[in-house]
């Protein structure tokens, strides 16, 4: 038996979006779909921007004010012609500690004190990661399909915890494509126990 701290899971199972996710402006489509293929099976979520082009106009889930040691997704964008596939987790003032985005003709980007990029494949699913988020130093490891791309300080230094995340596209019928999001450390116990604050396997 461990115990692992696990702050939010969701795998996007349920045939609709859950009822912790809001809109938060905007006007976009966010649809539950099995096609194409997930990067597991089951589920997955399907975003797509149709109005005004905008930061944060898009999904936002909250909790409590919280720090977690990792985070992780898979991300898919859907076309490489968009700016796409927006990852936000930002504090109680909106401040960021980073956001993770697929740019427009160019890498999918990791934004904080230090910019780090990687090339990507448009309809390609990727596994994006920060690991050991250190809320002293304000610094996290980012990874890719599991291979470090480097270290970051936070996007806004005055964060010293989150309390929510954005999931969004910023470009007119851009598409992303989200699954399996957790924040702290979740994996197979999310599964068993729907991720509450600590999960016991």
């Amino acid at each position: 038996m461990f115990v692992t701290a696990c702050h939010f899971f969701d795998g996007f199972e349920s045939p609709t979006l859950g009822s912790h996710w809001f809109n938060v402006g905007g006007t976009h489509t966010a649809t539950i779909v099995t096609t194409p293929s997930p990067p597991v099976p089951g589920n997955h979520l399907e975003l797509t921007n149709t109005g005004t082009v905008a930061h944060y106009n898009g999904i936002r889930t909250t909790f409590g004010g919280i720090q977690p040691d990792a985070m992780s997704w898979w991300a898919k964008s859907g076309s490489a012609s968009q700016h796409d596939a927006y990852f936000a987790p930002r504090d109680a003032a909106d401040s960021l500690l980073t956001y993770i985005y697929f740019q427009a003709n160019g890498p999918i980007r990791f934004l904080g004190s230090v910019e780090l990029a990687q090339a990507y494949v448009a309809n390609t699913w990727y596994f994006l990661e920060l690991r050991n988020i250190d809320w002293t130093l304000k610094t996290y490891d980012a990874y890719v399909d599991g291979s470090l791309l480097g270290t970051s300080g936070f996007y806004s230094s005055s964060v010293s915890e989150i309390s929510q995340l954005n999931l969004y596209q910023y470009g007119f019928n851009a598409v992303g494509y989200y699954d399996e999001i957790s924040i702290g450390v979740c994996g197979t116990c999310a599964r068993v126990c729907v991720c509450v604050c600590v999960c016991v396997c």
